[in-house]
């Protein structure tokens, strides 16, 4: 069955309170006629993870695709940076996608789409947790195909 992407609402979360720049974009969207919301929401904390999709199914019925972009740069030499630093650069991509993932379950979903990054390849100096947290994105992008495949998770992850 085709999706009516006509009646499809568009749900954006973030960690920060909406901004006049981000309340414009959204208006903008919704003029251009989509369907689209703000939620606040931590995804690197399992619980605001967990009720940010409980709230998008009891609302919407449901959650078609999950497009996962969140990331923090904090710049400098690991040997430099203290623990603190570097698990704020890895928690939105590696606890957040667990958290996004555990919390949607085998329900139903399209797809999972990770954004990374060329240094989750490459590397880059100064970026060696970044590029750590962007190599866990591909890496369990295999994992969770590797479970759709067998039944426990539902939708292609790329």
């Amino acid at each position: 069955m085709a999706a009516d992407l006509h009646s499809g609402v568009v749900v954006l979360a973030g960690r920060s309170e909406p901004t006049p720049a981000l309340a414009a974009e959204v208006a903008a969207l919704q003029s251009a006629g989509l369907r689209v919301e703000y939620v606040r929401a931590d995804i690197a904390d399992e619980r605001q993870a967990q009720a940010l999709l409980h709230e998008v199914r009891a609302r919407h019925g449901g959650t078609d695709g999950i497009v996962h972009a969140a990331g923090v740069l904090d710049d400098g030499y690991l040997a430099r940076k203290r623990a603190a630093q570097a698990l704020g650069v890895l928690a939105p991509k590696v606890a957040g996608l667990d958290h996004l993932d555990r919390a949607h379950g085998a329900a139903p979903l399209e797809f999972l789409i990770c954004f990374g990054s060329i240094g989750g390849a490459l590397g880059s100096a100064g970026q060696g947790d970044y590029a750590a947290a962007n190599g866990f994105m591909r890496a369990f992008a295999a994992l969770r195909n590797g479970r759709a495949g067998r039944g426990e998770r539902q939708g292609r992850t790329l």
